[in-house]
């Protein structure tokens, strides 16, 4: 299991879109919160910083058997 650099994120479960920048540094994630804060008054954003992830890369393809010939027509 290899190590990657955490990174933060800034959340606003109000939000309409989830978080897409990834903050290297957790003071430019907490200056980025306390600047949305600002700008949307009684909303309150998060700073989360990433632990762990998980990911599957194994496609598993299935070739299935058919039973007419393929003449172009989907039916």
């Amino acid at each position: 299991m290899g190590k990657a650099r955490s990174f933060y994120l800034v959340w606003n479960p109000q939000g309409m879109k989830p978080p897409k920048f990834r903050h290297p540094w957790l003071a430019s994630a907490k200056a980025e919160a306390r600047r949305l804060a600002i700008a949307n008054p009684g909303h309150e954003f998060f700073v989360l910083e990433t632990v762990s992830s998980a990911k599957v890369q194994t496609v598993i393809e299935t070739d299935f058997e058919r039973d007419h010939d393929d003449d172009g027509v989907p039916f």
